[in-house]
């Protein structure tokens, strides 16, 4: 039998997430286009922030009123993450070829997952896989923190906003995600 702790096992159980969370954003595509191109970087930045308050909210007073599972909001954590990396670095021609339905929006989302995964390798090395001895809940708070983060560089007085920094922290947010989920269907 395989554990989850062996990186083959690892990476189908991260890929599976994504999987998930990209059938999500492809039927809420089919449902409302490009609807989503309306949304400024700082408004898919909110949407996060709302999703992540969700799930402390519930983690906190053990209770909820609206009966989307938390796993979900994590699965939708994942899908903004990425709808933010596509809106910080496009192009307005990609807008407009996206728009026009003359670009497929599933090759920026599999770059940006692609490069998530590898981060997360990376960083598996270095930090020991340290993911897996944090409380569940703790990757709700990590999110939160990433996210305050990039507010602040979006208000900030800079005369450019630090595209790069903005872009890691969305990157690492997918993975917090990812391992949220992980802990939260008891694979760590």
């Amino acid at each position: 039998m395989t554990s989850v702790h062996e990186p083959e096992t690892l990476k189908s159980r991260y890929f599976q997430y994504i999987k998930e969370a990209e059938t999500i954003f492809t039927e809420k595509g089919r449902q409302y286009g490009h609807s989503w191109l309306a949304f400024r970087l700082p408004s898919l930045i909110d949407q996060l922030m709302i999703k992540v308050r969700r799930i402390r909210t519930i983690q906190e007073r053990g209770t909820q009123q609206v009966e989307d599972p938390i796993r979900e909001e994590y699965l939708a954590i994942i899908n903004y993450a990425v709808l933010a990396l596509i809106r910080l670095h496009m192009t307005a021609d990609e807008e407009s070829r996206l728009e026009a339905d003359a670009m497929p929006i599933s090759e920026p989302y599999h770059r940006y997952v692609q490069e998530a995964y590898q981060t997360m390798e990376r960083k598996n090395h270095d930090y020991g896989e340290a993911w897996r001895e944090m409380f569940e809940a703790s990757f709700a708070d990590m999110i939160l923190a990433k996210l305050m983060r990039i507010k602040t560089m979006l208000t900030s007085e800079r005369a450019q906003r630090p595209t790069a920094a903005i872009h890691d922290n969305l990157i690492d947010i997918i993975n917090y995600a990812i391992f949220a989920l992980l802990k939260h269907d008891g694979h760590a």
